[in-house]
C-alpha cells in the first residue's frame, strides 16, 4: 500500500504491507516506527478514525511489537 496521509496533529500518515502485516507510521515530528503483526482491520480503523492519534494510543501502541 502506498503512503496514506492522515489528518492528525500527531501522525503524518502510514504505509502498510499486508503480506507481512507491517504498519509503518510516520509521525509529524519526523520519526518513523514500524509495528509488526498488525491486522488489516486495525489499519482500516486507523485510516477511518476521527482522531488517528487517539486510535494509535488505544489500538496500536503497546499492543504490537515496534522497531
Amino acid at each position: 500500500m502506498p503512503f496514506t496521509p492522515l489528518q492528525s496533529s500527531m501522525l503524518a500518515g502510514f504505509d502498510y504491507d499486508a503480506d507481512v502485516k507491517a504498519l509503518k507510521l510516520r509521525f509529524r515530528d519526523g520519526h518513523e516506527a514500524v509495528y509488526l503483526g498488525v491486522p488489516a482491520d486495525v489499519v482500516e480503523g486507523l485510516d477511518l478514525a476521527d482522531s488517528p492519534g487517539k486510535y494509535f494510543h488505544s489500538a496500536i501502541k503497546g499492543r504490537f511489537t515496534a522497531w
